[in-house]
C-alpha cells in the first residue's frame, strides 16, 4: 500500500472494512483475474482493458450471517473517469458497504440497510476523498428469507438473466443526464451534445457537490429476477452492446459469461476498464454456506477468500491458510478454482 493508502486504511472505522479496503487495493486489480466460485454457478472477473494506465472497477460478492439469517450479496463498482481517485472510490464503496452489513442491527429492514450502507459509504468517500474520486454502484443482496434487492447508481448495469431460457433482460436504468432530459419530454437534445453532456453521469458515490441525502435510490425486489442476475460495467458492454447480449444468452455458464464478456471488451479495442459478475441462480438457495450458527461474514475478492467472525470481541487475522497445505497455490489459465483464504477469527476477551 502506498502512504495515500494506508492513511485511508488507518483510519476506517472496523476491521472488515479495512481488511477488504487493504485487499482491493492490491495489484490484482491492475492484471485482472476471473474466479468460479464453489459450490454455485457464478463467477467474477475483471481487466484494466488496453488504453486505461489503472483499472479503476473493483467487485467482489460475500455472504454474511446474522442473527441466524443469510445475506449474499454482489457488489460492482467502477471508478468515475475523470476524477483522480476513482479506484480509492471504489475500493472504498466496496469495504464500506460490506462491513455495514456485516453488522448487527435488528431494528432495520433489509432494504433500509441496504440504503443506510450506501449512505454510510457515499459520506465515507467524500471524507476520505474531498471530492477528488466517485464511483458508481451496481449491488444485488439475496436472503435467506426470499427477499432480493438491487439497487444501481451510475451507469454500470443490472441485468436479469434466465440460462433455461436464453433469455437476458436489463433492469437498471444508467443515470446519466442524457436519461434525465428524456424524462423531461424534450425533443431537441442537440444542446447535450453542444456542451458535452452526452453520457454524462447524474449521480454517483462520492460526488462532492451534494449531501448523501440528495441520492436517489431505485430498488429492483425479486420479481424482477426469475433465475440468476449479472452485474456490469460500461466498459463490457458499451463498444459492443449487441454482441455482449448474444455471448451471454449463449454462454454455458457463469464462467463462461464472464470468460467471453471480458475477452470481447478486449477484441472490441479494451478501451476501458471491464468488469462482471455473474449468477445463473439465487446464489443463497445454492450457497455452501448453510451454518448459520456463528455470526460470520465470506468475501471474495478476485481469487482471495476472507473469513470473518461478525463478533463483539476484539479481532486478528491469522496467518494465510490454503486448501492444499503442502504448497501455496499456483494460477493456472487452465484453472480458475485456485483460490487463496484468509480467516479472520475472534480473540477471547481473556486471551493475550
Amino acid at each position: 500500500m502506498n502512504e495515500q493508502q494506508f492513511g485511508i486504511y488507518s483510519s476506517l472505522e472496523t476491521f472488515i472494512e479495512q481488511e477488504i479496503f487493504r485487499e482491493l487495493c492490491s495489484n490484482i486489480f491492475g492484471i485482472g483475474v476471473t474466479n468460479k466460485i464453489e459450490g454455485i454457478d457464478g463467477a467474477l472477473g475483471t481487466h484494466p482493458g488496453l488504453k486505461r494506465k489503472r483499472n479503476e472497477d473493483r467487485l467482489a460478492v460475500g455472504s454474511i450471517t446474522l442473527n441466524d439469517s443469510l445475506i449474499y450479496c454482489a457488489i460492482l463498482c467502477d471508478g468515475v473517469g475523470g476524477s483522480a481517485f476513482g479506484d480509492l472510490a471504489s475500493s472504498l464503496a466496496i469495504a464500506t458497504i460490506f462491513g455495514y452489513l456485516s453488522t448487527e442491527n435488528t431494528n432495520e429492514h433489509l432494504q433500509k440497510k441496504i440504503e443506510n450502507a450506501v449512505l454510510y459509504a457515499d459520506k465515507t468517500i467524500q471524507d476520505k476523498l474531498l471530492g477528488d474520486g466517485a464511483t458508481t454502484l451496481s449491488l444485488l443482496v439475496a436472503s435467506s428469507s426470499g427477499e432480493i434487492y438491487a439497487l444501481n447508481i451510475g451507469d454500470s448495469r443490472i441485468f436479469s438473466w434466465e440460462p433455461s431460457k436464453k433469455a437476458l433482460t436489463q433492469i437498471s436504468c444508467d443515470d446519466t443526464i442524457e436519461n434525465e432530459v428524456s424524462k423531461l419530454n424534450i425533443k431537441d437534445k442537440t444542446a447535450l451534445e453542444a456542451f458535452g453532456l452526452k453520457g454524462t453521469l447524474s449521480q454517483a458515490l462520492g460526488e462532492s457537490n451534494r449531501n448523501s441525502n440528495d441520492l436517489n435510490f431505485v430498488f429492483y425486489d425479486k420479481s424482477y429476477f426469475n433465475e440468476g442476475f449479472i452485474l456490469v460495467s460500461d466498459g463490457a458492454w458499451k463498444d459492443s452492446e449487441t454482441s455482449f447480449e448474444k455471448v451471454i444468452k449463449n454462454a454455458a455458464n457463469s464462467l463462461d459469461v464472464v470468460r467471453r464478456t471480458l475477452a470481447l471488451a478486449t477484441w472490441c479495442g479494451g478501451t476501458d476498464n471491464s468488469s462482471i459478475i455473474a449468477f445463473s441462480s439465487n446464489p443463497v438457495f445454492t450457497t455452501e454456506n448453510k451454518n448459520f450458527r456463528h455470526n460470520h461474514s465470506n468475501i471474495i475478492i478476485g481469487d482471495t477468500k476472507y473469513s470473518f467472525l461478525n463478533e463483539k470481541t476484539n479481532i486478528k487475522k491469522t496467518s494465510l491458510s490454503y486448501k492444499n497445505k503442502k504448497k501455496p497455490p499456483t494460477k493456472s489459465k487452465k484453472d480458475d478454482t485456485n483460490s487463496k483464504e484468509i480467516t479472520i477469527v475472534p480473540i477471547g476477551n481473556n486471551d493475550k
